[in-house]
């Protein structure tokens, strides 16, 4: 780790720091992989669903809708704020939809019937699509 002094611009002002400053610690590879998260793990039955590496191949049109609605805000502001209104509340509808029918799946897996011993497996499994469901919400805060 090597630490130096140094005078920078203030990101949230833009603006330099003049007269202050501040220590710049650079990290060595090894520390920064040991300071880094771990990484995530998906559950194999597609809990991941609607993260930005996983997206259904229809949510590039709303990629292109929302680049067509950019520009036609110099010609009709009011019609492209309408149209983004508008392709954000079917956006709301589609993550919802995809949320609420994988929390169908998971709790129709966990309530079948006949189950041959496996039951506190099958629940734990059950509780990790949860908690998978519930991160995947908070993750849109």
């Amino acid at each position: 780790m090597t630490e130096h002094t140094r005078e920078t611009r203030d990101p949230r002002t833009d603006a330099h720091t003049r007269g202050r400053e501040h220590t710049v610690r650079t990290v060595t590879g090894d520390e920064a992989r040991a300071a880094a998260p771990a990484p995530r793990r998906e559950a194999a039955t597609g809990a991941g669903a609607g993260t930005r590496e996983q997206r259904p191949a229809g949510d590039d049109r709303f990629d292109a809708r929302w680049r067509d609605i950019q520009s036609g805000f110099v010609d009709d502001p009011r019609a492209s704020v309408a149209a983004a209104d508008a392709l954000v509340g079917q956006g709301i509808e589609r993550l919802t939809g995809r949320l609420n029918e994988r929390r169908r799946e998971v709790e129709a897996e966990w309530q079948k019937e006949g189950g041959n011993g496996n039951d506190t497996e099958r629940l734990r499994v059950a509780l990790r699509e949860y908690r998978s469901l519930l991160e995947q919400m908070s993750a849109l805060k």
